[in-house]
């Protein structure tokens, strides 16, 4: 199916005029790697595609360039990348010398329009590598909308009548976008697990999968506290809505605010901060929140009652 990020991330890839190199991020199992083939589906022109977590005598070859030069001619001589055209690289973080050559695309490069994928790209401009101003685009993917978990579990009839903003709903279709609403908040929005949801199957054995490789990892490759990874998850999950306190972690205040900020950079936790129009109160807790509603459903230690759109009155 059609993703709704899908029309922005082609235009981005077919104006030519703007030779920023694209970066799309997003969590494991969101859905890029599909999203970028899909649209490929469509393209006339050359595309050359590498994966750098399967491809790893690529990527080993990519390491071993000198410079954007050395790069150039390795991505021609070796892997017959042509002058123009479009470059994807999936899992661009596994690489040590990608980000450095990014600034380098748009005066040596222009031809080539860039996309770059990755699922924990705040390790791609590591601290040695200043993030070029002005020659990165970068879009977040995040798991199915509402919408989009209609359009896989009921159709695209159903899910055109919701992006067409109707001025009124027939009860009985009302009736059953808030059944379908409250299967939502339970299963979530990884396509995986919506997908076994949709045909019958045990969906939240999906999710647990996909939590439990994304925990290995994060504990592969964070190097500060990533065995914090599940303790931050349940303590979110378990104060959803409500102002989040760094005494909710299994952890010192400082080792939990290093945790939090790199689960933040792989996009698993999202963090609001309010802010007051009184100057004389500017300082609120924060509140967090997960990236799928399906990993909050299985992750609360503490006993919740279950909200629903029908049901819960209060």
């Amino acid at each position: 199916m059609k993703r709704e990020l899908s029309s922005k991330l082609k235009a981005l890839i077919l104006d030519r005029a703007d030779q920023r190199v694209i970066i799309l991020e997003g969590a494991r199992q969101v859905g890029k790697s599909y999203l970028v083939k899909d649209i490929l589906k469509t393209f006339s022109t050359p595309v050359f595609f590498f994966d750098l977590e399967k491809d790893r005598s690529f990527s080993r070859k990519l390491d071993a360039t000198e410079d954007f030069s050395d790069f150039k001619a390795l991505l021609q001589d070796q892997f017959g990348v042509q002058e123009e055209g479009l470059l994807v690289i999936d899992e661009a973080q596994e690489s040590r010398r990608l980000a450095g050559y990014v600034k380098s695309f748009k005066e040596d490069w222009p031809q080539l329009k860039v996309l770059l994928t990755g699922s924990s790209m705040n390790r791609f401009f590591g601290p040695d590598i200043r993030i070029p101003v002005g020659r990165t685009q970068s879009l977040c993917l995040f798991g199915f909308s509402f919408t989009e978990f209609v359009e896989m579990v009921k159709g695209a009839a159903l899910s055109d009548f919701i992006r067409s903003a109707p001025s009124s709903v027939p009860s009985s279709r009302h009736a059953l976008l808030l059944e379908l609403f409250d299967q939502y908040l339970k299963v979530g929005g990884y396509p995986e697990t919506v997908k076994a949801f949709a045909a019958g199957a045990p969906y939240s054995d999906v999710t647990s999968e996909i939590m439990s490789d994304c925990e290995e990892d994060f504990e592969r490759k964070e190097a500060y506290q990533p065995e914090l990874f599940r303790g931050i998850i349940n303590g979110v999950a378990n104060y959803i809505g409500s102002p989040s306190k760094l005494t909710h972690f299994p952890a010192t205040k400082y080792h939990a605010t290093r945790a939090l900020e790199a689960m933040k950079a792989w996009h698993l936790v999202l963090e609001v901060e309010p802010r007051s129009l009184d100057p004389l109160r500017s300082h609120f807790l924060p509140k967090r929140y997960l990236h799928d509603l399906g990993v909050i459903n299985q992750s609360r230690t503490l006993s919740v009652p279950q909200i629903s759109l029908i049901t819960t009155i209060e």
